[in-house]
């Protein structure tokens, strides 16, 4: 319990591995609360199957359903808990895991965080919102990460929507101020269709052209990985090295070791990833979609294109690399802005929605 004995907080969320955004977000959230003394758990989404029952991973559509009713039994700890802080996100996820959380929370008369995530959630609603609306409106408190989904979900549900700042771990993704830049990039993104990563490498390409000894290094996994190794030897492109899913730690080593990040999403919310690049130092050069502009000022924390632009994402990196003043003021603007994300930063928002000041 809560040192005062009030709350034990369950974490609904995907445990890593893999590591992707929710799933490290939730980690951290439960490592900070554990360091200030509140009892929390996870369930985890991504459910492990028992040694028994491990060859039905393998059998598509049958260990979805299988899945699906270990994680509905796992919902029983819920009774140890005061607040349940939900991820929540759409299409399957949220008819797999947040239909069954709100539902089994409700019954239990727990007050719940729906913490909400995802780029896709205005499409999504729009397509689904008859089922979801009312389900997520049983929830204690919607929070979404940026003021982007906060006007999505209020125009949608038409109730007030909180918001609640990812976290950054400052204490491992620690600064370095850029001066004197090599053109060593980093792509940091799940390696999906919506992220558009051969944008980036098409980007690439024509930075090499220029900087001969320029090098990519794509941290990330996902469905679209040997797509983009093909195209990568289809283009002929040398220096790209794919490092698949990363832990905290060896992303900020990866961090640490480049100079310019580039993201060439398609669809975005909020990305934490340009946030660990704010809180390294690093400059950043992103399309303008989703939450992005939110949280990027043009020409003073980074460069902003048009999505599928690599031309433009080119020629702003090698703006960057023939500007080192310029480097240096996105570097330390960008920390500025990463510092309203640490743990000290976000820990009251996050204590006031579970009642514990």
């Amino acid at each position: 319990m809560y040192s005062n004995g009030r709350a034990a907080v369950a974490i609904i969320a995907p445990c890593p591995p893999p590591y992707g955004g929710m799933a490290l977000q939730a980690a951290t959230l439960y490592e900070r609360l554990e360091k200030s003394c509140v009892t929390s758990f996870f369930i985890k989404s991504n459910v492990s199957f028992p040694h028994i029952l491990k060859f039905l991973e393998k059998v598509t559509g049958v260990r979805t359903l299988v899945r699906f009713i270990l994680f509905s039994f796992n919902l029983l700890q819920l009774r140890k808990a005061t607040v349940v802080h939900l991820f929540g996100a759409s299409h399957l996820y949220f008819f797999l895991v947040v239909c069954p959380s709100i539902l089994a929370a409700k019954i239990m008369n727990k007050k719940i965080i729906l913490n909400y995530r995802g780029g896709e959630a205005d499409r999504f609603l729009k397509r689904w919102g008859f089922i979801a609306i009312p389900l997520i409106k049983k929830a204690s408190v919607i929070a979404v990460p940026s003021f982007f989904l906060k006007e999505i979900f209020e125009k949608a549900i038409g109730e007030r929507v909180a918001v609640l700042p990812n976290l950054i771990d400052t204490e491992t993704f620690r600064y370095r101020e850029r001066t004197n830049l090599k053109p060593f990039i980093v792509v940091s993104r799940q390696l999906e269709p919506r992220y558009n990563i051969s944008c980036a490498l098409r980007a690439f390409k024509e930075i090499k052209n220029v900087y001969p000894e320029a090098r990519l290094m794509i941290a990330g996994a996902g469905s679209d990985e040997n797509n983009l190794k093909k195209l990568q030897k289809g283009m002929l492109l040398k220096d790209v090295y794919f490092l698949g899913a990363l832990t905290h730690k060896e992303l900020s080593q990866v961090y640490d070791s480049c100079d310019i990040m580039i993201n060439s999403s398609n669809i975005d919310n909020f990305p934490g990833s340009i946030l660990e690049a704010f809180a390294c130092g690093l400059p950043v050069v992103t399309t303008r979609v989703g939450g992005i502009p939110f949280m990027v000022k043009e020409g003073e924390t980074g460069f902003m294109v048009d999505p599928d632009d690599h031309e433009g994402l080119a020629k702003r990196v090698l703006t960057l690399l023939q500007n080192p003043s310029l480097a240096k003021t996105f570097s330390v603007n960008g920390s500025k802005v990463a510092e309203e994300y640490r743990w000290e930063k976000v820990k009251e928002i996050i204590f006031k929605m579970y009642e514990l000041i």
